[in-house]
């Protein structure tokens, strides 16, 4: 895992079409490969790149894949409004039951570092 996400790193600035794709394979490869601080800096460079505009479900997918790796790597508010942009992606049924389930986890993380 750690290898194909150093090869997608390394592939996402050659094309600003598939960049925050390949950043977000970053991420969850990263994840995979149990290297948490980096998940969120590949996860981060995807959010800031061009949006993935290759239609509605693979937008869905990519804003869901950012908040369930800003979620696993302790980013509540980042992991909120990715999953929000997903759901905002999709009329998918069971793609909006997941990634709402996702987003009430992620505002209970929030809620509970906002506490301390």
């Amino acid at each position: 895992m750690k290898e194909g996400a150093e090869l997608f790193e390394k592939i996402a600035p050659l094309d600003k079409n598939l960049a925050a794709w390949h950043w977000k394979e970053a991420a969850q490869a990263w994840i995979k490969a149990k290297d948490k601080p980096r998940a969120p800096e590949a996860a981060k460079a995807s959010a800031a790149a061009d949006p993935a505009l290759r239609g509605e479900q693979l937008l869905h997918f990519c804003h869901r894949a950012l908040g369930q790796v800003f979620l696993e790597t302790g980013e509540p508010t980042l992991a909120i409004e990715h999953l929000e942009a997903a759901i905002k992606s999709t009329t998918n049924e069971g793609y909006l039951k997941d990634s709402k389930g996702e987003l009430a986890t992620a505002k209970e993380q929030a809620d509970k570092l906002e506490a301390k």
